[in-house]
């Protein structure tokens, strides 16, 4: 929706870079200076059962994502 009303000459948008692709027909300003790297996981209940789905959707993950990620921090409570 959003990237439908910047086509439409509305106004303009940020957006992160999962949602643009090359086929968008708009102009792409990269903001990396202004904005802090962002870093993703995968986080579990520890010591619960996890849905055949859930595994599925860890294993279907590129390796190379976790090998680039640094551990988490351990939560006590």
């Amino acid at each position: 929706v959003i990237k439908r009303y910047v086509e439409m000459g509305v106004g303009i948008s940020i957006v992160s870079g999962i949602c643009l692709n090359d086929s968008d027909p708009l102009a792409r300003h990269a903001l990396d200076r202004y904005f802090p790297k962002r870093t993703y996981g995968v986080i579990l209940r520890r010591g619960k059962f996890l849905s055949p789905q859930a595994q599925r959707f860890i294993e279907s993950i590129d390796p190379r994502f976790f090998a680039r990620s640094r551990p988490a921090p351990e939560i006590t409570d």
